[in-house]
C-alpha cells in the first residue's frame, strides 16, 4: 500500500520553483507551471500521485516541497491514516488586520553572515550576487539565470541568516531577473524604470 498521496492543483501554480528545488524527484518546472512527475489528472484537473517513500528523508522532502508552495497548490495526504499532512486549502481563523510600515533607519539590521552586491550581465543574461563580509570585498560570487536558483544556492551554502535579509534579497534578485527579461537597467536598491 502506498503511504503518501501528493495532490497538485496546476491551476493555482505560479511556477515559483520551490517545489522543484526541494524535491526534484517529484516536481519539475515546465514552461509556466510545475509538473508532478508520474501523476494522473482527474476530471477536475487535479493531479494525484500515490507513492511509497523510500525513507524518512524522502518523506520530509515531499512534505517540505508542499509546504513551500507560495500559492498552496500542493497537498500531501497520509494514506495509512487518511489524514492530510499538508492541506492546500487556506482556512482563515479570526485574524488581525495590520497596516504595513517600515522605517529603514530604525529597523534594518545587518546580517551577521554578511551582505550581497547584486548586478546583472545583460549581454549573457545572467544575475551575479557577490557575497561580502566587509568593505565590498567579494569572497563568493553566485551566478545564475534566475532569482530562484541564486536564492536557493545562497541558502544551501549558508550565506544568509536573517529573515529580513532573506526578504530583501528575494526582492532584489527578482528585480534583477525582471530587468534581464525586459532589457531594463538594474541598479541595486533603486526602482526599475520601465520603458514607454
Amino acid at each position: 500500500m502506498k503511504q503518501l498521496q501528493i495532490i497538485y492543483d496546476e491551476k493555482k501554480c505560479v511556477a515559483a520553483g520551490l517545489c522543484e528545488s526541494i524535491d526534484p524527484e517529484h516536481f519539475v518546472i515546465n514552461a509556466e507551471k510545475a509538473e508532478l512527475i508520474g501523476s494522473r489528472k482527474n476530471k477536475k484537473g487535479i493531479f494525484t500521485l500515490n507513492i511509497d517513500p523510500v525513507g524518512e528523508r524522502q518523506r520530509k522532502m515531499i512534505i517540505e516541497a508542499a509546504m513551500s508552495c507560495p500559492v498552496n497548490a500542493i497537498s500531501v495526504k497520509d494514506l495509512a491514516t487518511n489524514r492530510f499532512i499538508v492541506l492546500s486549502e487556506i482556512k482563515q481563523a479570526s485574524s488581525r488586520e495590520l497596516t504595513a510600515t517600515y522605517n529603514e533607519s530604525k529597523e534594518w539590521k545587518l546580517d551577521p553572515k554578511g551582505y550581497f552586491l547584486i548586478r546583472i550581465d545583460q549581454k549573457n543574461k545572467l544575475i551575479e550576487a557577490g557575497h561580502c563580509m566587509e568593505r565590498n570585498i567579494v569572497d563568493a560570487k553566485i551566478t545564475g539565470k534566475n532569482a530562484t536558483n541564486i536564492f536557493n544556492t545562497i541558502i544551501r551554502e549558508g550565506l544568509i541568516s536573517s529573515q529580513q535579509h532573506a526578504a530583501y534579497l528575494g526582492k532584489e534578485l527578482y528585480k534583477a531577473e525582471i530587468a534581464i527579461n525586459y532589457n531594463l537597467n538594474y541598479v541595486q536598491d533603486k526602482e526599475l524604470r520601465f520603458k514607454k
